[in-house]
């Protein structure tokens, strides 16, 4: 069976979604990159609604791609703007998503060790990084997080997919494949009693 990923990089400037889709040969195949973009809201019922929605057109971009697994960039706790309110879109994105695939968080460090090679790259260095290797002219670094997070997500899965990165920085991969691996087993096995939710038996090897 083709195996197919996903990655998210929340953001209030805008949440960018990544698809790749793993292929018999040469590097993993994009199928998406997008980036969902919204206004800002003054009142809390805006707020609420505005990241509904960003988490809407995200869950009906997998159920269109059908990813068997998905990675989600961590929260920052450093960040001191605007923490809060990324903390509700997660929150919100989390809930809405984890019922159509396996979700394993991915903290922003690891994600700058494997863009780049060092945990504490900033925001140009990882755009940098990843136009370079995969050949594309990104604008922005939530489409760079989300497409560096998805070719983790690929190498984790399918790690011996045609993958443009070094050895060192597949490490990274190797380090959380027993942990992600748990997850996946752990979401077909229980489902997801907090929401009284049972995942969708689709595709995946889980």
């Amino acid at each position: 069976m083709t195996v197919r990923v996903a990655a998210i990089d929340p953001s209030m400037g805008g949440t960018a979604l990544a698809v790749l889709e793993a292929v018999a040969v040469g590097p993993p195949k994009l199928l998406l990159l997008q980036r969902i973009a919204s206004k800002p809201a003054p009142t809390l019922r805006g707020r609420i609604e505005r990241f509904a929605g960003i988490a809407n057109r995200a869950w009906e971009l997998l159920a269109e791609h059908q990813p068997e697994l998905v990675f989600i960039e961590g929260y920052s706790f450093a960040s001191q703007h605007g923490g809060e309110k990324l903390g509700e879109l997660g929150g919100i994105l989390r809930l809405r998503l984890l019922v159509e695939a396996p979700m394993f968080e991915v903290p922003p460090a690891m994600l700058k060790k494997w863009a780049t090679g060092k945990g504490n790259a900033n925001k140009a260095t990882v755009v940098s990084a990843v136009s370079q290797r995969h050949g594309m002219l990104l604008s922005n670094d939530d489409e760079a997080d989300a497409l560096a997070l998805a070719h983790l997500a690929m190498m984790v899965r399918e790690p011996t997919a045609a993958h443009p990165y070094p050895k060192d920085q597949r490490l990274v991969a190797d380090k959380l494949r027993p942990e992600v691996e748990a997850s996946i087993r752990d979401w077909w096995q229980t489902g997801i009693p907090e929401v009284g939710l049972a995942p969708k038996r689709r595709r995946g090897r889980g």
